[in-house]
Parts: C-alpha cells; structure tokens; sequence
C-alpha cells in the first residue's frame, strides 16, 4: 500500500507542478502581450480599429466644475504642420468628400455656430475637380475646442466641438480674403476621419485629438451652452 501512496503523492506532485508551470506560462505570455501593446505605437494600429470609434465617456453637467472654449488657429503653411498643407489628399479635401457623401453636414461659416447647412451643390464646387479650387487655397484651420474640469475625474478634459478649413476667397469687389470654407461637428466626424491617415503612424482623428500640432490660440470664452446645442436639429 506504501508504493500505491507514494506513486499516488508522486503523481499529485507532478500534475501540481505541472498545472503550476501551465498556469505561470499563461500568465507570463499575457504579460508579455500586455507589455508589448504598452510599448507598441497604438497610432500605427489600423485606422479602422474599433478603439477608436468608441464614443467619448459621457460627462454629467454637474459634475464640471468649469468649462472654457477655446479657439485655436492651425497654420497650414509652417512645417510642424505638413499633414495639414493643401492638396488633393489634405484634411480640407477628406472633409469636403465626407460632406458631399453625407457622412456627416457642413455649416455655413457663422462664427462656429453649427446652423446654416451648405447645401451639396454649393460643397462641390469648391473641389479642385468644380468651378472654383478653394480647396486647394487653403491657409489654415480654425479648430473650436471646449475645455472643462470634472470634478468626479479631477481632471481637465478637452474635446473638439468643430473644425473649419480656412482659405483666401476671391470676393465680388476685387481681392481676396481669409473665409471659413465650412464648418464641420467633430464628434459627428471622427469616425470617418479615423479611416483616413493624417502621417505614417496616425489617422486623423488620433492625430488632431493628441494636438500633435503647432497652433495659436486665439481666443477664449465661456461656453453658453452644452456642444449639441450649437447644431440646429
């Protein structure tokens, strides 16, 4: 009976040690994943990776302490800023086709205020391809921002309300001036901006909420009202 428990106690042992070595070696290589993706480059993951579609946390109004909006200026012609120079592939252009595909609305310019839709015929001609090439003439963007302190966070938080390609607009009495083409609600296009690559490692959505980017701010006011209020529904 001695060897049966021995053979027993050595099998027992074996299977410990074994299920042990198992478990440690699922551990280890979940580690080693866990580990690589915090050294990897999560910009260079595919743009259409769903982590980058997930809607923003939402936010209680009572829970923010204080909010400002913020109004910055993106200057297409200064090198820190190559992704955003004019062209056929620029951010002006991919915004143009997801307006005219309907993906998301563009606004007349009204100083940010989402309310004026541009109609489909009028966005077209503004393509390289139309009657007019404003385009390919743009200078800058002007990128309106909210930013807020949460409370429940301890944190601040900023998140883009719009953005506007801005290019120089021949005007009916002679010359030309600085005009907001349109204006488009981010949060409406991010998604799409997620498909499309801004660099070798980023999308455009990654790349304009990491504001790896030169700017100027130039203005700052206390926000009215919440984000979605400035779209006319």
């Amino acid at each position: 009976m001695s060897l049966v428990f021995r053979i027993l106690a050595l099998l027992t042992v074996s299977v410990g040690i074994f299920a042990s070595s198992s478990g440690a070696q699922e551990l280890q290589e979940r580690d080693d994943r866990a580990s690589q993706l915090k050294r990897s480059d999560i910009a260079g993951l595919k743009p259409d990776n769903e982590i980058f579609r997930l809607p923003w946390d939402t936010i209680m109004e009572r829970d923010i302490l204080w909010k400002k909006r913020v109004w910055r200026d993106v200057d297409a012609a200064i090198e820190v800023n190559a992704p955003f120079a004019p062209g056929a592939k620029s951010l002006a252009a991919i915004l143009l086709r997801g307006a005219l595909g309907h993906r998301f609305d563009a606004y007349a310019d009204n100083d940010g205020k989402l309310i004026n839709k541009v109609d489909s015929q009028t966005l077209a001609q503004m393509d390289v391809s139309g009657n007019r090439d404003d385009i390919a003439k743009v200078t800058k963007y002007i990128v309106k921002e909210d930013w807020f302190y949460v409370e429940s966070k301890k944190k601040l938080v900023v998140r883009i309300v719009g953005i506007a390609p801005v290019a120089k607009v021949a005007h009916a009495g002679g010359g030309e001036a600085e005009q907001a083409l349109f204006w488009v609600y981010y949060p409406a296009a991010r998604e799409y901006l997620s498909g499309s690559r801004a660099t070798a490692t980023a999308n455009w959505d990654q790349l304009l909420q990491s504001r790896n980017f030169g700017s100027e701010i130039t203005r700052v006011s206390e926000p009215t009202r919440p984000d979605e209020s400035d779209i006319a529904h």
